[in-house]
């Protein structure tokens, strides 16, 4: 009987013809990714060494011997010479224990963040004059993590291609009265950022 119609892949070319489209489908959302990635991956690159570098410059500057609260402790304590109290707890024993206690408490939560009052008492013990943090870390369902007694003198916006809680340093006094010293060493630093740093907060609104 002769056979009509369009004949239907067979071997190596049907196996093809069905799984190549599949395929195609399947790392769409990667090649995507891979593309934008690709495209933002400059501008990501020197916008964070650019903020990294001048937090370090900041602190070089004005904090040398000093005790500073990180939460982001890398290129600062590479560049600058200074005693940090990380809130991160990969360089503070007593940040790194209270981190493992809120874990144990609690394993079904993927925030460990210490609250206000071990955040106090641990600068306090350690003499901490500032703290220079991505503030938003510290901020869980909507509560500050964030001692009520620190002043928030300044921030610097840093804008990258995507933007998240990085992009945003907050300078605080953890010391009350080193908040006027903080201000003016923001102030004085203040022309050396890149133009498309956005500058905010009390050391922005004159002496």
């Amino acid at each position: 009987r002769r056979e009509s119609g369009r004949k239907t892949p067979g071997g190596w070319s049907g196996w093809l013809f069905f799984s190549v489209p599949l395929a195609l489908l399947f790392l769409a959302p990667f090649l995507n990714r891979g593309f934008v990635n690709h495209k933002a991956a400059p501008l990501e690159t020197k916008r964070t060494y650019e903020q990294h570098f001048f937090m370090s410059e900041f602190v070089q500057r004005y904090y040398t011997g000093k005790t500073i609260a990180l939460n982001d402790i890398g290129a600062i304590n590479y560049y600058a010479d200074i005693k940090s109290v990380d809130l991160w707890g990969l360089d503070t024993n007593e940040v790194a224990k209270e981190r493992l206690q809120i874990r144990e408490s609690n394993p079904a939560s993927d925030v460990y963040v210490l609250s206000k009052g071990p955040i106090d008492d641990i600068t306090k013990s350690s003499g901490t004059d500032i703290a220079m943090l991505y503030n938003e870390i510290f901020e869980i369902n909507g509560e500050s993590h964030i001692p009520d007694n620190w002043i928030l003198v300044g921030r610097w916006l840093c804008y990258r291609y995507e933007r998240d809680y990085y992009d945003k340093v907050a300078f605080y006094a953890v010391n009350p009265a080193e908040a006027e010293t903080l201000k003016k060493n923001l102030q004085e630093f203040a022309p050396e950022l890149p133009r498309y740093v956005i500058q905010e907060g009390m050391y922005t609104q004159g002496t």
